[in-house]
């Protein structure tokens, strides 16, 4: 899979990992960053190609799918300079 790290103006890095999955399993993948000192201009991870194998093949299929709404963190041993927490709801 690749995953696009993207920044305020836009792509800040890229980076890929081989990840196996059975059907209907997942689960959280590292993805390393190609440049990991730009790991602070970071915004948000976006899935940007997933390929698919069979299980009576050894390589990639011939034709990838594409993921959307994947999010991966990039590692990093350097704090962010901002993060952005979510909006809490308050119950009624």
């Amino acid at each position: 899979m690749s995953v696009v790290f993207e920044g305020a103006n836009g792509r800040v890095d890229s980076g890929s990992a081989e990840v196996r999955l059975k059907a209907g399993e997942s689960r959280a993948a590292d993805v390393p960053m190609t440049f990991p000192d730009r790991a602070a201009d970071v915004l948000r991870c976006v899935v940007g190609r997933v390929e698919t194998v069979s299980s009576s093949t050894a390589g990639p299929s011939s034709t990838p799918t594409s993921g959307s709404g994947g999010v991966s963190r990039p590692k990093s041993t350097s704090k962010p300079k901002s993060t952005t927490k979510p909006k809490s709801r308050s119950a009624r």
